[in-house]
């Protein structure tokens, strides 16, 4: 069985000016007081139609999964009077307050990497966790975050032309201190993420809470569109192990 957002995730090494789809936007709004849970959104204007879209996701982060169905909304041309984000937050706004949900409380941003720019890597970033003990020349112990992509070889609901779809695996580890701890592995490619061409690392969130330290690494994906690859976000949450 997967472990993670496998199942939940929402709708890349292509540089932005080659993207003639729909690449949405990411706002991470905030975790919870506790840690226990995330909020963030993508939005943009599909493309073909134009109409613009919001999507919510809340997150367990300890067990990196859905915390009820996304709140999703479009809008047509008659609505255009308010926008798909201020609806759908509009729409969530029990679930913000049953999950005490914190508006602009991200912990530390550690990472952040805009798509197009070729001197990342988008599969492996490195990190200081200032939570961790000096090493023996007084630095702060350094995280790898290794994402892996798996080729999935089910065509039978796959339009191959693109060659076979990705699932990924995304761990982290601090070499020669502590073992690699995966965070997500699929073993499946959710219907919901589409035949994905690519991943990328984007941001890493880190939220240190009593003894706990809460991780939310965002990785966007590229798939087949309209008129071009469209990118959409998914989240991979955990409580680190060190």
């Amino acid at each position: 069985m997967t472990r993670g957002l496998s199942d939940i995730t929402v709708l890349v090494m292509i540089p932005l000016a080659m993207y003639a789809g729909d690449e949405a936007t990411l706002d991470f709004m905030g975790f919870s007081e506790n840690g226990a849970y995330l909020m963030f959104e993508q939005f943009g204007w599909f493309d073909g139609s134009g109409f613009p879209y919001s999507e919510i996701i809340f997150v367990d982060v300890v067990n990196n999964n859905f915390v009820g169905a996304p709140v999703f909304v479009t809008l047509g041309e008659e609505e255009w009077e308010r926008s798909a984000s201020e609806c759908a937050i509009e729409q969530a706004q029990d679930r913000i307050v049953d999950l005490d949900i914190i508006m602009g409380n991200k912990g530390f941003h550690v990472i952040s990497q805009p798509r197009g720019e070729p001197y990342l890597d988008p599969h492996r970033v490195l990190f200081s966790n200032t939570d961790l003990a000096l090493d023996s020349l007084g630095k702060y112990f350094q995280c790898v975050l290794t994402l892996t992509e798996i080729e999935c070889n089910d065509s039978t609901s796959m339009d191959m032309d693109f060659g076979p779809p990705k699932m990924l695996e995304l761990s982290i580890s601090i070499p020669d201190l502590q073992e690699e701890q995966v965070l997500q592995r699929d073993t499946r490619l959710p219907q919901r993420r589409g035949h994905v061409l690519s991943y990328h690392i984007s941001d890493v969130y880190m939220y240190r809470r009593a003894d706990e330290t809460y991780v939310a690494v965002f990785i966007s994906y590229a798939m087949p569109g309209f008129e071009g690859p469209d990118v959409r976000y998914m989240v991979v949450t955990g409580v680190l192990s060190f």
